[in-house]
């Protein structure tokens, strides 16, 4: 059996057009991979964001409970206390990792857990306003994406 040139050409081709396919399926391959690795690694991120939103407001209506507790004990007794013990409120976030600092003041501090970062806490500061707290001040050191949507104001 002879195999005329044409044939012989045609199989080549074919062969050629094969590695060539299979060559840039791979390289292709490559490309997807490191393009999914990117949208994996931006996915997680993204998640764990809006993770860290979703704790911290739980943190920040802990927060506005414990205010509120504040103020009361402030327009019953134009002071604030000394311990948080005083006003004995005890439900908090799972979130909060440090036993909460009061200031004669009534400013008060939450140490917030190391899922939000190192050293993030959040603080409330009251004002005062003819012998009553008018309102309360928010900030925070987490990134202004977690704090995003609360009355909290993140400064880092």
């Amino acid at each position: 059996m002879s195999i005329s040139a044409k044939s012989l050409r045609r199989y080549w081709v074919s062969v050629l057009f094969l590695f060539m396919t299979i060559s840039s399926s791979l390289c292709f391959a490559e490309e997807r991979q490191s393009f999914f690795d990117q949208f994996r690694e931006s996915f997680k991120e993204s998640y764990n964001t809006g993770v860290n939103a979703a704790h911290f407001q739980g943190v920040v209506v802990d927060a506005a409970l414990f205010s509120r507790s504040l103020a009361r004990y402030y327009e019953e007794n134009q002071a604030f206390p000394a311990t948080v013990e005083e006003i004995q409120f005890s439900v908090f976030s799972e979130h909060i990792d440090a036993e909460i600092q009061l200031e004669i003041s009534g400013v008060f501090h939450f140490g917030l857990s190391d899922q939000f970062g190192n050293n993030k806490s959040l603080t409330m500061t009251p004002v005062l306003d003819n012998g009553r707290v008018s309102r309360w001040v928010c900030h925070s050191n987490v990134s202004v994406a977690v704090s995003q949507g609360t009355f909290c104001v993140s400064v880092n």
